[in-house]
């Protein structure tokens, strides 16, 4: 089943329960943010936003907000920002 995206509620989920908690658009290109509760993001936060890649636009670099207290670079497309930033 290919995944769902709603134009009106901004989120984005497959039926194996991957989603992505918002998405910014601007343009043709969608912006991913997850938002976890985490002070120590992962390496691989970035097999969540593969769930984009069936969508069939273009994807922005990722954003995932969290406890951290400054950036870290999670990959060449995600960053994990502190949640103070919002």
């Amino acid at each position: 089943m290919p995944p769902v995206f709603d134009e009106n509620k901004y989120h984005a989920c497959c039926c194996a329960l991957r989603e992505i908690d918002l998405l910014n658009e601007s343009g043709d290109r969608l912006f991913p943010v997850e938002i976890k509760k985490t002070a120590s993001p992962s390496q691989n936060a970035r097999v969540r936003f593969d769930v984009l890649n069936k969508l069939g636009h273009h994807i922005g670099h990722g954003a995932l907000l969290c406890l951290v207290e400054c950036d870290i670079p999670l990959s060449a497309e995600i960053i994990a920002l502190p949640v103070s930033y919002v």
